[in-house]
């Protein structure tokens, strides 16, 4: 692993990872990188080449399953999953070094991101706690599209079992998980029925410190995606498809109810863009939104939209400006 400045530098090393297959990496301020990495089931990432090369020469292909899920579409399932792990990233006299000491974030029957279209979008971080999303795994895979959604330490005590699931365990799909950047809500897109990948998304938010749970969304008719919170946590902006464009979107967070209760008054998610198909929303400080546009004669270009540090219904001044 290297750094560089932003400015032309030669690259710094940094420290060097297990020979095994990384990806997915996330930055907390905190100092911990997290990435995903395919293991096999001791979450041993040391060992991952060795065991590779006893799988390779195993001395027959023959694949024996103790469950129903034996592939999705054309590739057989083999005996490594993905699963999450963090490494402290310090930096000392302006260099960075690497930890000494990687801790699997997650438990052992839990993998994230979840395949086969998952990828860094199934987690997210604050200083503290990483959020996911994972296949439920008390119901057979094959059968079941419930994921449920865990919040964890970043730097887990060894032995210590502090995984703490958010959902309420009947619910289908989860996907696009986020923190606020204080750590005390979270957010995710979750379709209501189990076996149905073509259900609705709603916005859920859950109050970390309360340990409530509510449905933003409950009552609008249009399905939610990349999610993000604004700086201060006062708002999330999305993403929605509407009249085959895909329009980004902002709702105010309401005030947490006394308990989890999803039939929560309506309100109504203000649309900021009115054309073309955004994605990739990313909230940056003084009310801005960079994110990616692109539309039936244009390729995707980086945008930022500005006029959203307000305490009003609507924003008062909305400007759209290519990024250069």
């Amino acid at each position: 692993m290297f750094t560089t400045t932003v400015t032309p530098k030669s690259p710094v090393r940094v420290g060097t990872f297990p020979d095994a297959h990384l990806s997915n990496f996330k930055y907390s301020k905190s100092g911990a990188l997290v990435f995903s990495a395919y293991v096999y089931e001791d979450r041993n990432l040391s060992s991952v080449r060795e065991q590779d090369e006893k799988w390779r020469n195993r001395g027959n292909t023959a694949l024996v399953y103790d469950e129903n899920f034996v592939r999705h579409w054309d590739e057989y399932r083999g005996p490594k999953r993905q699963a999450l792990f963090s490494v402290d990233l310090k930096k000392s006299n302006g260099e960075w070094s690497l930890g000494e000491e990687v801790f699997s974030l997650q438990l052992p029957q839990h993998s994230t991101p979840v395949e086969p279209f998952g990828g860094a979008e199934d987690f997210d971080l604050s200083e503290t706690h990483i959020i996911y999303t994972t296949k439920d795994p008390k119901v057979p895979e094959a059968l079941h599209t419930r994921q449920n959604i865990y919040l964890a330490p970043l730097r887990p005590a060894p032995g210590s079992d502090l995984v703490r699931e958010l959902t309420s365990g009947i619910q289908g799909a989860t996907h696009n998980p986020v923190l606020s950047k204080d750590g005390k809500k979270a957010a995710w897109a979750e379709m209501e029925r189990d076996g149905y990948e073509s259900d609705r998304s709603k916005l859920v938010v859950y109050d970390i410190e309360a340990g409530v749970r509510f449905t933003v969304t409950e009552d609008w008719d249009q399905s939610v995606a990349d999610l993000t919170f604004t700086p201060d946590g006062k708002s999330i902006v999305f993403t929605s498809g509407h009249n085959a464009k895909i329009l980004l979107y902002t709702i105010p967070v309401p005030p947490t109810p006394s308990q989890s209760d999803k039939h929560l008054p309506l309100v109504i998610p203000i649309a900021l863009t009115t054309k073309h198909s955004a994605t990739n929303p990313q909230t940056l400080p003084g009310g801005r939104v960079s994110f990616t546009s692109s539309s039936l004669n244009s390729p995707n270009d980086i945008f930022v939209l500005s006029g959203l540090d307000t305490d009003s219904a609507l924003p008062h001044k909305i400007e759209i400006k290519p990024f250069i």
